[in-house]
């Protein structure tokens, strides 16, 4: 992986880049930002380019350090997830002793080159004894260190951490850089423009929806339990919907999130920012919708569907509280 095979992130590729030509590397950085959008797959680049030995533009590929790089093989390059255990156990958070054990390798001389890097995924995992025990590290690095926290939330790291490394914020993937992907990657899939549209800027999550030969067709049914809802004033009209959640429990958040996407896209038609649309081969059926809706109604219903994600993320009665949701729903367009 180098800096021109990452999809995006022009900005943030080119200050890194000239990070390395002048080699003002920092011992500390944090790349933060939604998953599955290069996050990782630009530490290594970066990784990379410091540990390249002729780096011009870009890593020159052909030095011993660029050919050990290129494998993930370096005795100087590590990338850890301390959320697996040594059985390969997912673990839910980052303890103290992983870290403390991390540590001590921290203090070794580098292997081969001048500078060790560390890219640690899930940063945001760390417990609060975690990150203090890392943070004497912060506090004190070895001159040949450079560590990469990789985290999806960066509110969960620390003052003391964050006001310590040089941070970045990827922003989600747009639609055209996802459909570029596609182009480059995978050049036989169909519907490219609607994948690229609907999965949230994250290059793993438009993979998955791909590869579940389903996806597209069970949004399809979520959806147009959602449009029979708001257009039948019937109280019945909840049932389709309702019975999506039902037999997809599963699958109740990413419901969740097609049912606000397909919101936000009312309120972009109806307010003639069809550029901004993420249902892209549903512009008819919107445009229907937002005749149907006020600002007021899709304002309130954003408020609802935020309620029904909270409700089904705690212990709540989830069969009780889809019911609630979807009668609110309802009332709101039609009560």
């Amino acid at each position: 992986m180098n800096f021109n095979e990452i999809i995006g992130h022009d900005r943030i590729r080119k200050n890194l880049s000239d990070t390395v030509k002048t080699k003002k590397i920092s011992h500390a950085y944090i790349f933060d930002g939604p998953s599955g959008i290069g996050k990782e797959k630009t530490a290594v680049a970066f990784a990379r380019g410091i540990l390249c030995e002729s780096y011009s533009e870009n890593i020159c590929g052909e030095c011993n350090s660029c050919r050990l790089t290129k494998n993930l093989v370096h005795p100087d390059l590590k990338i850890l997830d301390l959320t697996v255990d040594e059985d390969g156990k997912q673990k839910a958070s980052i303890s103290v002793e992983a870290i403390r054990s991390f540590k001590q390798e921290v203090y070794l001389k580098p292997f081969y080159g001048g500078r060790k890097i560390y890219i640690l995924k899930n940063a945001e995992k760390m417990t609060t004894e975690a990150q203090n025990a890392l943070l004497k590290v912060f506090e004190e690095p070895p001159s040949y260190i450079t560590i990469i926290l990789i985290c999806d939330g960066l509110t969960r790291i620390l003052s003391t951490i964050r006001s310590r490394a040089v941070i970045y914020k990827f922003p989600a993937l747009k639609p055209s850089e996802l459909e570029s992907y596609l182009d480059k990657y995978m050049k036989d899939t169909e519907n490219k423009k609607v994948y690229s549209s609907i999965s949230g800027g994250s290059i793993s999550k438009m993979i998955d929806l791909i590869s579940d030969e389903e996806s597209l067709e069970f949004r399809k049914k979520v959806l147009e339990g959602y449009t029979k809802l708001i257009k039948d004033s019937s109280r019945a009209s909840v049932s389709n919907l309702f019975g999506s959640f039902m037999n997809s429990q599963d699958k109740a958040i990413d419901i969740i999130n097609m049912l606000t996407l397909y919101t936000i896209d009312i309120a972009y038609i109806k307010t003639f920012r069809n550029e901004l649309v993420t249902n892209v081969d549903m512009s008819g059926e919107l445009k229907t919708m937002a005749e149907l809706m006020s600002i007021e109604n899709i304002y309130n219903i954003e408020k609802k569907l935020s309620a029904l994600y909270e409700r089904c993320m705690s212990n709540a009665n989830y069969k009780l509280a889809v019911v609630s949701g979807l009668l609110k729903i309802w009332e709101e367009i039609h009560g």
